[in-house]
């Protein structure tokens, strides 16, 4: 028998209370799981608002109905607040993004200027240092004036530019590994194919 049909059948107060409470459990669970293996970042216009915890408010209210002692009060928030959540999401207004996707947008954004948000931020075994290195294939390579190179790169289609130059170091080729690192007042070191690194930046 399914849920609903048990709301509809139910002829005592008890009997009525014990499918809402199997539902709303189920809710819960599925809330706390999404909680955990995910991050809660703004949708579009990244304008959620956020809580003392760094978290979106979406969570921190949930977060807190776990803290009313009362079963059915503390039910009744859960309801009140993940159907509000799951309307901010049908709505575009929030996002839940899991880990994989979260790192894929991390690095399709490598070398951009990001809000502080927990999108960008190391999640579970992460690394702050990671955070601050590319490793990715040139897919395009183009020769630019004065011995500069212009490359694109696997990550989004990113496209960077050399802005030094470096004696010796051979050319970018179409299926060479390239790695980028974050050097100092917001300069990126580019290695080519494992050689010595020259400084670029994003243009695209």
């Amino acid at each position: 028998m399914t849920d609903r049909p048990a709301l509809h059948l139910a002829s005592t107060a008890h009997a009525q209370r014990e499918p809402r409470l199997l539902v709303m459990r189920r809710k819960v669970s599925v809330l706390a799981a999404l909680a955990a293996a995910s991050l809660l970042v703004p949708g579009v216009a990244m304008a959620q608002d956020t809580g003392a915890s760094g978290r979106s408010g979406s969570l921190d209210r949930i977060a807190a109905c776990r803290s009313i002692a009362d079963d059915a009060t503390r039910l009744a928030c859960f309801d009140r607040e993940s159907e509000q959540l799951i309307a901010a999401a049908e709505e575009g207004a929030v996002k839940v993004v899991d880990r994989e996707e979260a790192q894929t947008i991390r690095k399709s954004l490598y070398g951009y200027a990001v809000p502080e948000v927990s999108l960008f931020k190391p999640v579970q075994d992460e690394q702050p240092e990671d955070l601050d290195k590319l490793n990715s294939t040139i897919t395009a390579v183009r020769s630019l004036p004065r011995g500069h190179w212009q490359v694109t790169i696997a990550e989004g289609n990113a496209v960077w530019e050399s802005t030094t130059k470096r004696r010796g170091l051979n050319p970018p080729k179409v299926g060479q590994k390239v790695e980028f690192e974050k050097a100092a007042l917001g300069t990126y070191w580019m290695r080519i194919n494992g050689q010595m690194g020259i400084k670029a930046r994003r243009v695209n």
